[in-house]
């Protein structure tokens, strides 16, 4: 019983579950590792990575960071952003992951669905509901509801 346990709990530290950054090039297999690059800070190529993506302008990427797009500017510039800005950045990114998950791979529906209103997030858009960890949490919940079909 105790190793059925572990088994459990290296498979929720595994980084191969959709929402684990993957559309921001990280490269770290592990919980981990991860918070450890959220503490150093994205380098900036992950917003770029991420801005092409999903077919952003840099005001569009500063507004789902919340951060003045003069700021991000000036992250460009030093080449990294500062933690709290990075796990903002991952947790849209997670959402985006968890959406095209959703859309069985389908960028674009995913995409579409996430900047649509939606009455059960308050008729606001997964994205906009999502700035805020708890309100998040609430999209991720969403999300699995409709992977299985519960309304």
């Amino acid at each position: 019983m105790t190793q059925d346990v572990l088994d459990i709990s290296k498979m929720t530290r595994d980084m191969s579950n959709p929402g684990r950054g993957e559309s921001l090039g990280i490269k770290t297999k592990t919980i981990t590792g991860l918070i450890n690059e959220i503490k150093k800070g994205f380098s900036f190529t992950t917003v770029k990575r991420y801005q092409t993506q999903l077919g952003l302008d840099l005001k569009q990427v500063a507004d789902a960071i919340q951060v003045n797009p003069r700021t991000l500017d000036r992250r460009k510039s030093e080449g990294k952003l500062h933690p709290e800005e990075s796990e903002r950045l991952l947790r849209h990114a997670r959402i985006f992951e968890l959406a095209v998950s959703l859309f069985e791979n389908d960028t674009g529906e995913a995409i579409e669905w996430l900047n649509t209103p939606n009455l059960g997030l308050g008729d606001e858009t997964p994205f906009e509901f999502a700035k805020t960890e708890i309100g998040a949490r609430e999209v991720e919940t969403l999300i699995v509801q409709l992977e299985h079909g519960v309304f």
